[in-house]
């Protein structure tokens, strides 16, 4: 448990940081929440019975949005492309109800990337 705290306060205030370089306004509060959010998120993922993991590619990452709906391109609609940035991760499945098949991957939400198309 103290492993724990120790953490989130380390992202509250690396993320306080942050923001302190780039906003006058002391976002604390709203930083202490979005946090909290989180630990409650990650706790929730950590007692289903199927797996939900939070995913997206590297920038500069080469991906093929025909293979997979696990992606989608917000600037240019492009089909395949090199990730230039990362708008939010996708949301995945992996596994049934019951705990088991863990081979089985849904995608419930995409990934959104700007892309921009390969030079050849």
């Amino acid at each position: 448990m103290r492993n724990y705290e120790n953490n989130s306060s380390k992202v509250t205030n690396a993320l306080c940081d942050a923001f302190s370089k780039v906003c006058s306004q002391d976002k604390r509060t709203d930083i202490l929440a979005t946090v909290d959010e989180a630990r409650s998120l990650a706790l929730d993922f950590g007692i289903e019975r199927c797996r939900l993991q939070i995913f997206a590619p590297q920038p500069k990452e080469y991906i093929s949005r025909a293979a997979s709906g696990a992606y989608d391109d917000i600037n240019l609609n492009l089909t395949e492309g090199i990730v230039e940035l990362v708008a939010s991760p996708g949301l995945r499945k992996m596994g049934d109800g019951r705990g088991g098949r863990l081979d089985q991957v849904i995608d419930l939400c995409p990934a959104a990337v700007y892309l921009r198309a390969p030079s050849n």
